[in-house]
C-alpha cells in the first residue's frame, strides 16, 4: 500500500527545487505525495509518472504573527485531518514549527528540513538568541530533522543539542544535465564567445552579501584591463533588499556594461549562462546547501566561495575550486584561475566527478526513500 507523504512549505526558490526534485524522482508506486503550499503561487509539480500533484493553499506567514499563526494552525489541522498523511515533511522555520505541532497532535511521523536555519539570517543578537531557543525547544518534539547538508546536520547536533538519533542527512541533489535542460538566452553587452563570464545566482541580500561580490569583481576588472571580464548576477527582483545599494555601486563605478543585474529567469536559461561561464562565485554569509552551486558543479564549472556552512559542502578546496574568506583572497584565487589553465582544467574535471559522486539525484533518491521507509519500522 502506498505511503502518503504531505509536504508543508512556502513553495519558492530552493525549497521548490527540493520538493519538486523529490516528487519527480521518488517511486510513485511506493509513495503518494501531497502539498500544502503557504504561498499563492502554484507551480505545477509532477510525480515520476507525469501525474500532477494535488496542492492546497493555506497562507503561512514568514514572520511571527501569533493570532494569524494560530488561525493558520487550525486551518492546517482541519486539512491534515482530511488528508490523513502517513508522513509530514515540513520545510523551513514557520512551516517546520506548525508541521511538528501537527505531527505531535495527530501522532504522525514528521520530518523537518530547515533549508538554512532562520537564526542564521538574524542581524540582531536578541532575535538570533530567540530563534535558537525556539529551535532548541522543538528538538524535544519527536520529529526527525532531515538536514539538507552535512553542515546543517552538524549544526542541529552541536548548536541546537538535537539527539544524533533524531538527525538524518539527505543532501540536496539534482539530476544530471541534458540538452533539454539548456536553452539559449541573449543578454545585452554579453558576448558568450569573447567575454570571460563570472556568474552568481541569488537575490541581492544580507545572506548573499552581494555588495561584497560587486566589490570583488570591480577589483578583478581593474587588475585585468586587457581581459573582457563580465559578472552576471542572476535573480534580482522581488524580495531583493540590497538591490538599490548594489545598483548604486555599479553606477558610481561606471560598471553597467561589466556587471549585469538580471531578473529571475527560466532554469534552462540559467543553465545556458552557467555552461558558458568561466567560474561561479558565491559570497554568501551562510547557506543550507545551494542548488546554484550544484548546477555549476554538474556543468563542470569551478567555484570560488566563502568558507561558510552550505558552501563548504559543495566545494573541495584546491580540488574543485577555492574556499576563501576575505575580498583579497577572492581576488587572488580568481586571478590564479585566470592565469593558470592547467589548474583550471583540473578543477573543471574534478567538479563534474564530485557532483556525480555526491549530488547525483539518480543515485541519491534511493537513500531518501530508505529514510522514509525506515520511519515506519520504528
Amino acid at each position: 500500500m502506498k505511503k502518503r507523504i504531505l509536504h508543508i512549505a512556502n513553495i519558492a526558490g530552493g525549497i521548490e527545487t527540493y520538493i519538486s526534485t523529490i516528487i519527480n524522482s521518488a517511486d510513485s508506486d511506493k509513495f503518494e505525495f501531497l502539498i500544502i503550499n503557504g504561498t499563492s503561487s502554484k507551480k505545477k509539480i509532477y510525480n515520476s509518472k507525469g501525474q500532477e500533484i494535488l496542492q492546497y493553499t493555506i497562507n503561512i506567514e514568514r514572520e511571527i504573527k501569533p493570532i494569524i499563526d494560530l488561525i493558520t494552525l487550525f486551518q492546517l489541522l482541519k486539512l491534515v485531518l482530511k488528508l490523513k498523511p502517513d508522513i509530514i515533511h515540513c520545510h523551513s522555520a514557520k512551516s517546520g514549527i506548525l508541521g511538528r505541532i501537527i505531527g505531535v497532535l495527530f501522532n504522525i511521523k514528521t520530518f523537518y528540513t530547515p533549508h538554512a536555519y532562520s537564526f542564521l539570517s538574524s542581524q540582531s543578537r536578541l532575535k538570533k538568541k530567540f530563534f535558537i531557543l525556539l529551535e532548541k525547544f522543538f528538538t524535544y518534539f519527536p520529529a526527525t530533522t532531515l538536514a539538507c547538508s552535512s553542515s546543517e546536520g552538524s549544526l542541529a547536533i552541536n548548536i541546537l543539542n538535537a539527539k544524533e538519533s533524531k538527525v538524518k542527512i539527505w543532501s540536496n541533489s539534482l539530476a544530471p544535465i541534458t540538452n533539454n535542460d539548456i536553452q539559449e538566452v541573449l543578454i545585452d553587452d554579453i558576448h558568450i564567445d569573447k567575454d570571460i563570464i563570472i556568474t552568481s545566482v541569488g537575490r541581492p541580500s544580507f545572506q548573499k552579501n552581494t555588495i561584497k561580490l560587486v566589490q570583488i569583481i570591480k577589483e578583478i576588472i581593474l587588475e585585468n584591463p586587457n581581459k573582457s571580464i563580465k559578472l552576471l548576477l542572476i535573480g534580482v527582483g522581488h524580495h531583493s533588499p540590497d538591490a538599490d545599494r548594489v545598483n548604486n555601486f555599479i553606477l558610481e563605478n561606471q560598471l553597467s556594461k561589466k556587471i549585469k543585474l538580471i531578473k529571475w529567469m527560466d532554469r534552462k536559461n540559467i543553465n545556458y549562462l552557467l555552461k558558458n561561464s568561466f567560474i561561479y562565485i558565491s559570497t554568501s554569509r551562510y547557506e543550507g546547501l545551494p542548488y546554484s552551486l550544484l548546477e555549476a558543479l554538474r556543468l563542470s564549472i569551478p567555484i570560488i566561495a566563502t568558507d561558510v556552512m552550505g558552501n563548504n559542502d559543495c566545494v573541495i578546496n584546491n580540488k574543485t575550486g577555492f574556499l576563501v574568506n576575505d575580498n583579497e583572497e577572492f581576488v587572488t584565487k580568481i586571478n590564479k584561475l585566470l592565469n593558470n589553465n592547467k589548474i583550471y582544467e583540473e578543477f573543471k574535471s574534478n567538479s563534474l566527478a564530485f557532483f556525480d559522486n555526491k549530488f547525483n539525484l539518480d543515485k541519491n533518491i534511493d537513500k531518501l526513500e530508505y529514510i522514509y521507509d525506515q520511519s515506519f519500522s520504528k
